[in-house]
């Protein structure tokens, strides 16, 4: 019984990954028990499909929710432009004592740029600091950027800037190292929208450079924050 149960929950998060919750739906529905892995797979499943209602109601009926489930929501929430169900869900997931994760705030501070709401952000930004010095130190280079992006967006270039300087690099190198300094600087210096040109150099830099991780962060910026379609040039880099 428990082989069945890791095979298909991993035909649940395939079918997922792949964008047909539905699939998913219909392996979870004929499972003889679900655990807390399966029920989070639905509504990974159904946030990645921006089918939000789905998500919200299979939630909602989880027996138990983990730090997974409640991301995965507030993501799907934020990258549709619902922000503030996003920014609700956080303060519910805060009312219910949730340990967080850095992915959690990256998600909650891209709705409260979204909707400009600088204080939000900021009361957010001080979370993130209370929590790193007293539980583990959250900041990477993900959350410092989502930070940048945030104070950018509500127009506190002096707070973007601050934040770019104190960004850790040591990840970076060459090339994709300063393609990224050149793209942020753009951002907070200018208040420039990149096209499509920027991001293809941009993520370039990156590929070349090995550096991976930023530029498929620069690949979710691209269309959620920026609206900038992926084309085969991109694809290619």
């Amino acid at each position: 019984m428990e082989g069945n149960m890791i095979l298909n929950n991993a035909l649940i998060d395939a079918y997922g990954k792949c964008g047909e919750p539905n699939s998913s739906y219909s392996v979870f529905f004929w499972m003889q028990e679900n655990d807390v892995v399966s029920w989070t797979s639905m509504v990974v499943a159904y946030a990645r499909a921006s089918i939000l209602d789905e998500a919200f109601r299979v939630f909602h009926s989880m027996p138990f929710r983990n730090i997974i489930s409640w991301t995965a929501l507030i993501t799907g929430f934020a990258r549709n432009r619902c922000c503030c169900e996003a920014l609700n869900l956080f303060k519910q997931m805060l009312e219910e004592g949730v340990n967080l994760n850095a992915q959690t705030f990256v998600s909650v501070l891209g709705a409260s740029a979204d909707e400009a709401l600088i204080g939000r952000g900021k009361e957010v930004h001080g979370k993130i600091i209370r929590y790193s010095n007293s539980e583990k130190n959250l900041f990477n280079m993900y959350l410092y950027n989502a930070l940048i992006d945030m104070y950018g967006e509500c127009g506190d270039m002096k707070s973007a800037e601050i934040l770019f300087e104190m960004a850790p690099r040591r990840d970076l190198n060459g090339y994709g190292h300063e393609s990224m300094v050149v793209f942020r600087r753009m951002m907070i210096e200018t208040n420039m929208k990149p096209n499509h040109v920027t991001f293809l150099g941009v993520i370039s830099g990156c590929s070349h450079a090995g550096l991976v991780h930023q530029g498929l962060d620069l690949l979710d910026l691209m269309e959620w924050r920026y609206g900038v379609k992926l084309d085969l040039n991109i694809m290619l880099c």
